[in-house]
């Protein structure tokens, strides 16, 4: 399973790069908004020269700001023409009006990430009409008396079978994401605490203190 970044500040992106675990970049309005009050687009221009300057071959998923489904395509295009990088995904939230986004967009080239799925059968409407990618969010399908790992192992075969992806967002840190990772889930994204928190384990902590005492001039 790959490791995303869910955020938009430079800062998290740049401690999640030294560690080496960066596999993607994840945004959302909020995230975005939490960056700046000017252009989102400008803003995400940093984050496409921060990972070309780096040399990273990762995906960067931007998503579309309205809610409009006639101004859906033209946003995407918008965000596509702008930055102009073969690693954008564009993050369009999944609803039976949007389809017909994600499949023009698809069909432009366009690479989409169908958003805020929360139900299975909305992952496998996503990955017919083309998406590439299909976010799960996590909080929001627990809130709903949804079993994620259920969902994840139920759509995997069809979107594999199709090529597309399954992400898994908006993850708490009540969740395990190695039940996501058994169930097959390609990618978890996560905000910066959230990856240093799974990587250190005060167990782990008191193992290599012990070690302390032992250590010799190499």
């Amino acid at each position: 399973m790959k490791i995303f970044l869910d955020s938009a500040d430079l800062g998290d992106m740049e401690s999640a790069y030294k560690s080496g675990v960066l596999g993607g970049i994840t945004t959302n309005p909020m995230s975005i908004r939490g960056q700046t009050d000017d252009s989102a687009v400008r803003h995400l221009k940093k984050i496409s020269q921060f990972v070309e300057d780096r040399g990273l071959d990762v995906s960067l998923h931007a998503q579309v700001m309205t809610l409009d489904p006639e101004k859906v395509v033209a946003q995407a295009q918008k965000i596509a023409g702008e930055l102009d990088s073969k690693n954008l995904v564009v993050k369009i939230p999944c609803s039976w009006d949007n389809l017909t986004a994600v499949r023009r967009l698809s069909g432009e080239g366009i690479t989409v990430n169908c958003t805020a799925v929360v139900a299975a059968g909305q992952a496998l409407m996503a990955s017919a009409a083309g998406a590439r990618y299909v976010s799960l969010l996590a909080s929001r399908m627990e809130e709903a008396g949804i079993n994620i790992p259920e969902t994840i192992a139920t759509v995997v075969p069809t979107l594999d079978d199709a090529g597309a992806e399954i992400i898994v967002e908006n993850i708490r840190p009540t969740h395990n994401i190695t039940d996501f990772a058994q169930a097959g889930a390609h990618v978890a994204a996560l905000p910066l605490h959230l990856l240093t928190s799974i990587s250190d384990h005060k167990k782990s902590a008191e193992v290599a203190d012990s070690f302390s005492e032992y250590f010799i001039r190499l």
